[in-house]
């Protein structure tokens, strides 16, 4: 049986994995978050960054990718993302609208109350430590610029999240990353 795996964070643009195809897709009574500290890919024990989940809000939704996963592979790339979603994340059913259609799928969400929740941190908390954090997997700033893109190209809508880069942006640091990605942002005045 095929497996539908939604995504609203890196896997927007890092998949490690080719899915069958890939959707569009919206997730109703979500909001897409910047509250959980990220020890083993953007951050470090010592310095964490801030990376996404979803919380319940049951008036908004999470525009976000569909990835149709062939049963061959299904076990190899959910043994893979169980790792990589190793901070407190969990493997959660729900259901995505594409169009008219909807499909069961799951989704990693860091559930509030795991030991790496951020709790609800202020954007200036937030600019702080993404301007100052990177792990293994990169900077926090890249992974804020990389997300921010992947929401503009998806037309995902969220309000939160713009007010975040636009607080970022007025780091001279964060600009000029965002123009060594090639990631226009909006005018911070």
């Amino acid at each position: 049986m095929t497996s539908y795996l939604f995504g609203y964070g890196s896997i927007l643009w890092r998949q490690d994995f080719v899915p069958i195809r890939t959707m569009i897709g919206t997730l109703r009574g979500y909001s897409r978050v910047i509250n959980q500290a990220s020890t083993d890919h953007r951050g470090t024990v010592h310095r964490p960054g801030a990376v996404a989940s979803l919380r319940t809000s049951p008036q908004r939704f999470v525009v976000g990718k569909l990835f149709e996963i062939a049963p061959s592979d299904q076990d190899r790339v959910f043994e893979k993302l169980d790792v990589r979603e190793q901070n407190g994340y969990s493997l959660i059913p729900i259901s995505v609208e594409v169009g008219e259609a909807i499909f069961e799928a799951v989704t990693y969400i860091a559930l509030p109350g795991n030991p790496w929740d951020l709790g609800e941190p202020s954007i200036d908390q937030l600019v702080q430590t993404i301007l100052l954090a990177a792990g293994p997997s990169g900077s926090n700033m890249d992974y804020i610029l990389q997300l921010y893109r992947e929401c503009q190209i998806m037309s995902s809508g969220d309000e939160p999240w713009k007010a975040l880069v636009a607080a970022l942006a007025h780091s001279p640091r964060f600009l000029r990353r965002a123009a060594a990605l090639e990631i226009e942002l909006p005018d911070p005045h």
